[in-house]
């Protein structure tokens, strides 16, 4: 419950963020004969459009907008995929599929990876949205 004149914000992530898991999920689909993985991005908020509309949409008024452009590298090919594919919830379709299968996709996904690839390694775009809304009232 918030009280009239109490703030709401919303914190999330651009596209661009996004744009890596959306390439290993689609490499993955290829090869897939299972059923299709849920759009994990789906609903998701990617513009601070889409946050203020969200906002404005809920009754919030005087919407405040702010980005930053954020984000880190890592040093490897390897080191992406061990930190950012291996230890998170994008290995589970991943695991289903069988091992040869499995290092094709790996494969495939490091040759998509070559567009993120820069002096200092492999960047990881960040680019994060922020909107504050105050309840009517």
């Amino acid at each position: 419950v918030l009280r009239p004149g109490g703030k709401v914000a919303i914190c999330t992530y651009g596209s661009e963020f996004r744009s890596v898991s959306t390439l290993l999920r689609n490499t993955i689909a290829k090869h897939n004969t299972g059923p299709s993985a849920r759009n994990a991005n789906e609903g998701v908020l990617e513009t601070v459009e889409q946050c203020v509309n969200c906002l404005a949409d809920a009754g919030f008024q005087d919407i405040r907008t702010a980005s930053e452009e954020l984000g880190y590298y890592y040093p490897t090919i390897e080191a992406y995929w061990e930190e950012d594919v291996l230890c998170s919830m994008r290995r589970i379709p991943l695991d289903k599929l069988d091992p040869v299968t499995a290092e094709r996709v790996r494969i495939e996904h490091f040759e998509e990876m070559k567009a993120f690839v820069r002096d200092q390694g492999i960047w990881r775009a960040v680019p994060t949205l922020f909107a504050v809304g105050l309840k009517a009232g």
